[in-house]
């Protein structure tokens, strides 16, 4: 993705959960991660295996797509458009 000048674009999305509660820790199960399939005794929020590192980086990848979605939507102009886009209006 790129701006309208054609410079790439760059965002980092970083995600860190407290997963501190003991309903994320199965002390006497290690079952394959859902995402990596590597095993795990940490649980997710719908106690599926799923190490906290995976389930970050699964939010932060739909956060990231929907940032994206939305800078893409000509719907939601850039505050810098919004100001052109009235000041056009008033020229007519």
């Amino acid at each position: 993705m790129s701006t309208e000048s054609g410079t790439p674009m760059s965002v980092l999305v970083k995600v860190d959960l407290d997963w501190s509660a003991p309903g994320h820790w199965d002390a006497d199960h290690s079952l394959p991660c859902r995402v990596c399939s590597d095993t795990t005794q940490q649980r997710d929020n719908t106690d599926l295996p799923c190490h906290k590192h995976c389930r970050e980086d699964e939010i932060a990848r739909e956060l990231l797509g929907r940032a994206y979605a939305l800078v893409a939507d000509e719907r939601f102009p850039a505050p810098a458009q919004q100001g052109l886009r009235a000041r056009t209006e008033v020229a007519r």
